[in-house]
């Protein structure tokens, strides 16, 4: 089975978008409901996922480590699932995010962590077969199995936002990010509205770090999704 981890601080805006496309699309016969953590907002991001937790039936988790490393690692002792995931509240998720990612990894018993967000190239292309490019190191979006984390320590957290990284190339751990790439993208990257102020705003607040920002020749990684949404409103 697998643990999911939703991982939030501040960014309500984005926080409510992301936990709906999670939710839906998601194959929720793979794995158990997604565990919500909370590391410490002050925007109202823990009401809304006190209200979610209440509605979908879920276990919030409140944290204040100050950091997504440490979040994670708090999740990661605390699983007893074969696989783990890590997702955070700037991600949007497609449909068959997890049937994919799940496939790769039981197709590949050599790869220990797959990154999910869709770094190498994506134009829309449909594929009914995908494997793993393998990397030095991947982001913070991702599937690993649980026994990537036993008898090792931990990751360390260094200036808030690093040591996942470092952790795996210090390690040596087998990595690898999805070929072709599922659209897995970050809102704190588009380049369209509302995203793109408020992800400037969160950043003045120290809420986020800046990014390098998407491209409209990435269009593809969001354009299903704009559809979708309009189809829903």
């Amino acid at each position: 089975m697998i643990d999911i981890l939703y991982l939030a601080k501040n960014r309500l805006e984005f926080t409510r978008e992301t936990l709906a496309w999670l939710l839906k699309n998601t194959n929720w016969a793979l794995a158990n409901p997604p565990i919500l953590y909370d590391d410490g907002s002050t925007d109202g991001t823990l009401e809304f996922l006190q209200q979610q937790a209440v509605e979908h039936g879920l276990e919030l988790r409140q944290t204040n480590l100050g950091s997504a490393v440490l979040a994670a690692n708090h999740f990661i002792q605390r699983s007893r699932a074969q696989y783990l995931v890590k997702i955070d509240n700037d991600a949007i998720l497609p449909p068959d995010w997890l049937d994919v990612s799940l496939s790769i990894m039981r197709e590949n018993p050599e790869l220990q962590v797959l990154g999910l967000e869709a770094v190498l190239s994506y134009r829309g292309e449909v594929s009914e077969s995908r494997t793993y490019q393998p990397a030095a190191q991947v982001g913070g979006l991702w599937m690993a199995r649980s026994q990537t984390f036993q008898d090792r320590e931990l990751p360390t957290v260094r200036d808030k936002y690093w040591g996942w990284s470092s952790w795996l190339i210090r390690n040596q751990i087998k990595v690898g990010w999805i070929k072709p790439p599922v659209p897995v993208f970050l809102l704190d990257r588009l380049p369209i509205q509302p995203w793109f102020s408020l992800s400037r705003s969160y950043e003045s607040r120290g809420w986020q770090r800046p990014w390098q920002p998407y491209t409209r020749k990435d269009a593809a990684l969001w354009t299903w999704w704009e559809r979708l949404t309009e189809r829903v409103s």
